[in-house]
């Protein structure tokens, strides 16, 4: 029997190459105590029926809307999950005083998104197995091949989510002595040499490779997210880049635009089975829910302005893979 998943912003939070599965038992087989007053609610037969009327509706542009105040966000505490929730991303329990910006949920535009109810996402994936993997491996990465993991078991997944993006770097790479193929050999391309470029051509490949392996796997849904925007002002994170704002939504709260702002996700997915799962417009909107300066270990004049607070943006993320899924 497959283990229930346990659906967790913190795994999306992070930026390195992974592969997460999430399930929602312990070591021992037994069950784990989640911690969230939404996710250990009674579940109200009322829940499965609204999900039912929900896909019954026409497919929206989830990525066209606005962020609303809603007066019921956070949807958990930002003290009361340490289990589950990494100091690391916490920012409630850093230096940060002002949580306004935790108060906002996105709201799609012409469709109706369900709140996230943890009860009804662990009814709904009951006996089912969720993945966000990264198409890059860590030391040798064929550009033109899926990671070995998600080749290997795609089979056992019923939910898979793909993404990669910022920490496709020169520097990354030549630290982590990492080499880069095509077709079984070191790239001679110097056009494919660049990292942009072997990135882009990654993510074309894996998508498409995906796409060809969904029609053997007629319950798996998979998905691709665009990349999270970053918000290094005069400056990256090793010059002197910062992130000052903390008043939500300084720049706007409504995202107009037909077309993804990651167009290379968009690219990629686009005339595929692999659905786009697309948090970039929005999530660009919301600069003053990064770290910040607000981690206790963080350098004098070191700003993290590519990391988010949580709860916050990534729980938005959350909320579109479930209406979604």
């Amino acid at each position: 029997m497959k283990e229930t998943p346990l659906y967790y912003a913190d795994f999306v939070n992070h930026q390195q190459p992974t592969a997460v599965v999430l399930s929602n038992r312990s070591s021992h087989g037994g069950p784990i105590n989640l911690g969230l007053h939404q996710v250990t609610e009674k579940v109200e037969p009322q829940i499965a029926s609204d999900l039912v009327n929900e896909g019954a509706k026409l497919e929206c542009n989830y990525a066209k809307g606005k962020w609303v105040a809603d007066k019921r966000r956070p949807l958990y505490s930002g003290f009361g999950c340490k289990q589950w929730l990494s100091p690391m991303w916490a920012c409630r329990l850093m230096q940060r005083t002002d949580f306004s910006f935790e108060n906002y949920k996105w709201q799609p535009e012409n469709c109706e998104m369900p709140n996230f109810r943890g009860s009804a996402f662990l009814r709904k994936m009951q006996h089912k197995t969720l993945a966000f993997i990264d198409p890059a491996s860590r030391y040798a990465m064929h550009l033109d091949r899926p990671a070995f993991f998600l080749k290997r078991f795609l089979g056992q997944f019923d939910v898979v989510v793909l993404n990669t993006g910022h920490h496709w770097n020169r520097g990354k790479l030549l630290a982590n002595r990492w080499d880069m193929y095509v077709d079984g050999k070191p790239i001679a391309d110097r056009k494919l040499a660049q990292i942009a470029n072997a990135k882009n051509y990654t993510v074309y490949s894996v998508v498409k490779w995906l796409d060809s392996q969904l029609p053997l796997h007629p319950g798996l849904k998979a998905f691709y997210r665009s990349i999270s925007p970053r918000h290094f002002v005069n400056g990256d994170w090793n010059t002197g880049g910062s992130c000052d704002n903390m008043t939500p939504l300084a720049g706007g709260g409504k995202v107009t635009q037909d077309h993804s702002s990651d167009r290379v996700a968009e690219g990629a997915t686009m005339g595929t089975k692999v659905k786009l799962l697309d948090i970039t417009a929005s999530s660009q909107l919301r600069d003053e829910s990064h770290i910040s300066k607000s981690s206790i270990k963080a350098s004098a004049g070191v700003h993290d302005c590519l990391h988010w607070c949580l709860p916050g943006v990534p729980d938005a993320w959350n909320e579109l893979l479930f209406a979604q899924i």
